[in-house]
């Protein structure tokens, strides 16, 4: 009986340990998303909407497009929607969100000629919001990044392509404002 007893205290007690930890793992969980969701309102919140955008290439031709942003999946990613209006055809749809093993906001494309890029930034830095391409499933052909900037009722995007001298020029620039 006393065998079956201090079975039963060890059970007990393992039983004990367990339901702590799962305890704990559910308050660090709910914390880890309850950041999460913070972090990525800190990025998200300028953007959230439907947008109009014009500006130009590093030539000077001019570009229009249109792109908007929604939260999804319970509010831990951001989707956006872009479009080129003719003559350019590209579009893209993205996902942004936050990597806590980063612990940097992430932003992979999907593109209409079958492109798939991540681009990582650490936040807001001098009131730019910088996302720098990482490798995904290969090494990138060339190095890109974004540079979003908030503006008087809207932002402005600038996409940037680094040369051979390892600077960075620009490939396009937009400013959106309020669709509708």
């Amino acid at each position: 009986m006393r065998k079956s007893l201090s079975s039963w205290l060890l059970i007990g007690g393992t039983l004990r340990r367990l339901m702590l930890s799962a305890a704990a793992f559910t308050a660090y969980a709910t914390g880890a998303a309850a950041a999460t969701d913070a972090a990525l309102e800190a990025i998200a919140g300028p953007f959230a909407g439907s947008w109009q955008c014009s500006g130009h290439f590093a030539n000077g031709k001019l570009i229009t497009s249109s792109e908007s942003f929604v939260r999804a999946l319970n509010g831990h990613w951001l989707i956006e929607d872009h479009r080129d209006n003719p003559p350019f055809n590209y579009s893209a749809h993205a996902l942004w969100g936050w990597s806590e093993e980063l612990h940097s906001f992430t932003l992979t494309i999907y593109d209409n000629f079958g492109g798939q890029r991540l681009f990582v930034s650490p936040g807001w830095q001098q009131a730019v919001l910088t996302f720098e391409e990482r490798p995904l499933l290969g090494p990138p052909v060339r190095q890109e990044r974004f540079l979003y900037r908030t503006a008087p009722g809207g932002y402005s995007v600038e996409y940037q392509v680094q040369d051979k001298t390892a600077g960075w020029k620009m490939g396009d620039v937009v400013t959106c404002g309020r669709h509708g």
